[in-house]
């Protein structure tokens, strides 16, 4: 089990729910981090992933800190958290990868529970720099693939592919947006 110091605990928004948020539609966007929190679309103030091993991942933030992140738009895939250089912090930040991530890391878990149960998630994007970025959420995803694999910096990587739900509103267009990183 991974050890995050009592500051960091405090950070969690015990909100649990699998699936859709009330109140929240797809192309809703927030200034901060703190706000997608506060709406409880995701209840991890740091961490790219929040859930927890026992009743799997309900959302992911991509926020462009891996490099081996691909981004399609209705197919993401996605890399796990872990393996980073622990004097950054409990989630390393946008540091480079100094050691394998593993199943075993609570969110990297939690997303292979939602994978084996075929429960779905929510995903929010960042959007513009990363001096000013804010976030968008962009509806309900399968995470229809959980993997090991080799990243682009020779290390292991929990490696996951999310497919967007049909019936959804449609994702804004590029040109209705920033970029997304």
């Amino acid at each position: 089990m991974d050890y995050f110091p009592a500051h960091a605990l405090r950070q969690f928004n015990n909100d649990s729910r699998i699936g859709k948020v009330k109140g929240v539609n797809v192309g809703d966007t927030w200034q901060s981090r703190e706000a997608v929190y506060d709406a409880k679309v995701h209840t991890n103030k740091f961490a790219g992933i929040s859930g927890s091993r026992t009743n799997g991942a309900f959302s992911v933030v991509l926020s462009g800190g891996y490099e081996d992140d691909i981004d399609q738009g209705d197919v993401i895939i996605y890399t796990g958290t872990g393996g980073r250089d622990d004097k950054y912090g409990c989630w390393g930040g946008s540091q480079k990868q100094t050691r394998p991530q593993t199943f075993e890391h609570d969110n990297n878990k939690a997303l292979q529970i939602s994978y084996r149960r075929k429960t779905p998630i929510r995903v929010i994007r960042g959007l513009g720099d990363p001096k000013n970025i804010s976030y968008r959420y962009d509806g309900l995803y399968d995470v229809v693939e959980a993997k090991l694999a080799k990243g682009r910096q020779g290390h292991q990587i929990c490696q996951f592919k999310f497919v967007r739900q049909e019936g959804q509103a449609p994702l804004p267009q590029p040109e209705q947006f920033y970029d997304y990183y």
